[in-house]
């Protein structure tokens, strides 16, 4: 299953096609101000879900519901962040790398990663 109404899940669903997984929008769950809808037990949750503009701080909030309403299912989580919660700058970037987001969008994804571990 796939949480997804932004870019990077729009081309996922493009590619993966619609039979591959159950696809949710922001329509179809208000991450973080309702209840999670009703979905089968089990399989993997891929959290797309995020706030780039706006109120960026939501992204914490909307990380904890999503890992929620995982473990409550049984499901496993893999959380998508970003590559904004590192410093940027010339050269390659790699797990060794220590995050040091430069803007508040890059410091509310490091937040988020940090309430799904």
């Amino acid at each position: 299953m796939q949480l997804q109404g932004g870019r990077l899940g729009r081309l996922l669903r493009r590619v993966w096609g619609e039979g591959a997984a159950l696809w949710l929008t922001r329509a179809d769950w208000e991450i973080g101000r309702g209840p999670a809808p009703a979905l089968p037990g089990g399989g993997v949750v891929l959290d797309l879900a995020g706030v780039t503009r706006g109120a960026v701080e939501q992204n914490a909030t909307i990380a904890s519901a999503v890992a929620a309403m995982a473990r409550a299912r049984g499901a496993r989580l893999i959380h998508v962040s970003s590559a904004a919660v590192y410093p940027g700058g010339p050269g390659l970037m790699d797990e060794d790398c220590a995050p040091d987001p430069p803007s508040s969008y890059g410091s509310a994804k490091l937040a988020a990663e940090r309430v799904v571990q």
